[in-house]
């Protein structure tokens, strides 16, 4: 149930549109232009299950901020991106992460979706390792719906850096994608798939030591298919393709990825999402520019390979082609 604490700061829908890159003025440029805007997703390409209507019912009367009470006792104190806020837990004083996960529309749907939820986050529960940010606890709030617990993570989101930054060195891009790899890593040994890697899912320290977050879209291998699309920016051809998601998968997120770090802006952008999915299984990415070493041009277009088998099969083995790239450039 919601409350307030002090009153009610700043709030608004916690769960927003995806974050899409616009049209770039010429698209065969290598190095696009780094701006981004917030558009609507298709149902069908959405980066997570839009909300029920009764839950869209209530975020129209309910507004989420600085202040409110979710779950009983999680005091919400700061917006931190889209559907993620920090909180402090009342029982223990503790600061965590809060992130809201919407429901699909159909109700039977939702039920089978909240269900599998809870169940994958007592498998992400044991990753203890601190490449992770680790999950305290999933809950429900009869008001704002379904959410996750995490601790804060260190550092910032690879997303604010590049923001600001423009565009990484090749030798700081490799060290944090193997880091990401790395952790990446930890969750597929238990079976899980991320599905929706992103630079916003990556926290990067002052050392480039990197925490995987994005705990929220983690699901079991078994259960992935129909539960998640990917934001279009960062899916594989076979996520578009609605296809079972695999290990694969994940190695090409991170190589799309690898490709933003290294131009200043991923390598597929068009007006419409649509149109992005369709360039991730049939368009060919611009040459990274000449500057990047030739064993970093040679990774990423494996990682970025259109057939799954065709890429790395353990982020373990990527995240050590990366690290032996970060050595030499």
């Amino acid at each position: 149930m919601l409350g307030a604490v002090d009153g009610q700061g700043d709030g608004g829908l916690v769960v927003a549109d995806d974050p899409v890159h616009p049209a770039a003025s010429n698209p065969t440029s290598t190095a696009p232009a780094a701006s981004t805007m917030r558009t609507g997703i298709p149902p069908t390409l959405s980066t997570r299950p839009t909300l029920s209507p009764t839950l869209r019912a209530t975020m129209a009367s309910v507004t989420l901020g600085a202040g409110v009470i979710v779950g009983e006792h999680y005091h919400l104190a700061a917006r931190l991106d889209d559907d993620l806020w920090q909180a402090t837990d009342l029982r223990t004083g503790q600061a965590v992460a809060l992130r809201f996960v919407a429901l699909p529309d159909d109700e039977q749907l939702a039920q089978g979706f909240a269900q599998r939820l809870h169940i994958n986050a007592r498998v992400l529960a044991r990753l203890t390792d601190p490449r992770i940010v680790a999950l305290i606890e999933s809950g429900e709030d009869p008001d704002a719906g379904l959410f996750l617990v995490t601790r804060l993570a260190h550092g910032e989101p690879l997303s604010a850096i590049l923001e600001r930054e423009g565009r990484l060195s090749p030798r700081r891009t490799m060290t944090i994608i193997a880091g990401a790899a790395e952790a990446l890593g930890l969750a597929h040994d238990i079976g899980m798939s991320h599905r929706d890697l992103h630079p916003g899912c990556l926290f990067v320290d002052a050392q480039d030591h990197v925490e995987l977050g994005g705990l929220g879209n983690f699901y079991l291998r078994r259960d992935a298919v129909a539960l998640l699309m990917p934001r279009p920016t960062y899916a594989s051809p076979e996520a578009i393709r609605g296809e079972l998601s695999n290990p694969e998968s994940d190695i090409y997120a991170l190589g799309i990825i690898s490709y933003e770090c290294l131009t200043g802006a991923p390598p597929f952008i068009a007006d419409h999402p649509f149109e992005v999915a369709l360039l991730h299984v049939k368009g060919v990415p611009a040459p990274l520019p000449n500057d990047v070493p030739p064993c970093v041009v040679a990774l990423v277009d494996r990682a970025v390979a259109k057939q799954p088998g065709d890429r790395w099969h353990r982020p373990a083995d990527f995240a050590d082609a990366a690290r032996s790239c970060a050595a030499t450039c």
